[in-house]
C-alpha cells in the first residue's frame, strides 16, 4: 500500500528530505522492469549494474548511480525502502505522474496535485492514516474536490 501524508505529525517515522544522499548511500539499482522504466522515462538512461547506468550519451560509458536525477532517485528510494518516508517536494510533474506505479511505500507530499497520465485501478492508497483509495484517480479527485474544500 502506498501511504501518502501531507501532515507531518501523522507520519510514524522520520521524513527523509535528502533523497540524493539517501539514494547514494542506501539504494542499489535493481535489474527489474520498474527501475528500467524509471531510468528510461526520466533520465533517458539504461540499467547497467546495481551501481551504474548508461546515459543518453552512451559515449560516456557507464556512469555512477549518483549522477541520476533527484526525481529518479526519489522514486527508486520509495520503491526500495517501503519502511521509510520520502519527501517528494523536489519532484517535478514527470516524477509525480509515475507515482501510480508505486504499489507500496510512504511519501510526504505537502501539497498533493492532480497529476495522472496513466490510470492504475489496482492500487491501494492510504491518505493521512484515514482515507483509503483503490485507484489513483479516486485519490486525486478527493484531493481536488473534497479535501481542499473542507
Amino acid at each position: 500500500m502506498l501511504k501518502i501524508y501531507n501532515t507531518k505529525e501523522l507520519i510514524p517515522v522520520n521524513i527523509i528530505h535528502s533523497n540524493d544522499a539517501y539514494f547514494d548511500s542506501f539504494t542499489a539499482l535493481a535489474n527489474d522492469e520498474f527501475t528500467k522504466l524509471v531510468l528510461d522515462k526520466i533520465d533517458h538512461a539504461e540499467y547497467a549494474s546495481p551501481n551504474t547506468f548508461i546515459s543518453r550519451t552512451s559515449d560516456l560509458g557507464q556512469l555512477n548511480k549518483s549522477m541520476l536525477s533527484t526525481g529518479t532517485k526519489t522514486l527508486l528510494n520509495i520503491r526500495s525502502h517501503s519502511d521509510k518516508c520520502f519527501d517528494v517536494c523536489e519532484c517535478g510533474y514527470n516524477i509525480l505522474s509515475l507515482l501510480p506505479m508505486v504499489s507500496e511505500g510512504m511519501i510526504y507530499w505537502e501539497t498533493p496535485a492532480a497529476i495522472l497520465t496513466e490510470e492504475v485501478d489496482d492500487c491501494d492508497i492510504l491518505f493521512n492514516n484515514r482515507s483509503l483509495f483503490h485507484s489513483f484517480s479516486d485519490f486525486l479527485n478527493y484531493i481536488l474536490y473534497e479535501y481542499e474544500n473542507g
